[in-house]
């Protein structure tokens, strides 16, 4: 395994880990409605913003439309998320676990700037892959359980859906190069 492959590995590993201490049972009770509501929009914005980056850098053509799906598909649902909560005025608040999610996409496009070709799509492609993973995890052990009102429910049950056929064909995709 080269260098490459390592870091890349390495980067996706202190994601995961990064982020997993917020996954356990007990951290249910952190969350209400409006912080979950916060997360679901911070990891949509995520999407949009490494999407779009990588729409622009991506050498493969697979890797370049998965892009441009996840930089479209997660502003429509950004979208459609955000005024179905503003129907039943439930206000976004941050949390550790939004600001973590946003900070380490931030992180995530700046380790990106530095690949190039076929490196920089297999980079984006494995951060693609273990950020939908955790998006699942977080909706199955932490946000769901958390969740009371039926609009944040709905729109996690979406954003899950969305999340594992994203990951699908990102494994695909991947799979492929």
């Amino acid at each position: 395994m080269n260098s490459r492959a390592i870091t890349t590995m390495a980067a996706a590993a202190l994601f995961i880990t990064g982020c997993v201490h917020l996954n356990r049972a007990s951290d249910v009770n952190l969350f209400r409605d409006p912080e979950v509501a916060m997360v679901l929009r911070v990891a949509n914005l995520a999407e949009v913003r490494e999407g779009n980056f990588a729409r622009d850098r991506a050498t493969a053509q697979a890797v370049k439309d998965f892009a441009s799906m996840m930089a479209s598909e997660h502003a429509q649902a950004a979208s459609k998320t955000e005024n179905e909560l503003a129907k039943k005025e439930i206000p976004s608040v941050d949390s550790d676990l939004s600001r973590k999610i946003d900070a380490e996409s931030g992180k995530s496009v700046e380790a990106l700037r530095t690949r190039t070709g076929a490196d920089f799509d297999r980079a984006y492609m494995d951060r693609a892959i273990a950020f939908h993973r955790y998006v699942i995890d977080t909706i199955d052990k932490t946000l769901k359980p958390a969740a009371k009102n039926k609009v944040v429910l709905t729109a996690l049950d979406e954003t899950r859906a969305a999340a594992q056929k994203h990951l699908e064909k990102a494994e695909e995709i991947r799979k492929g190069q």
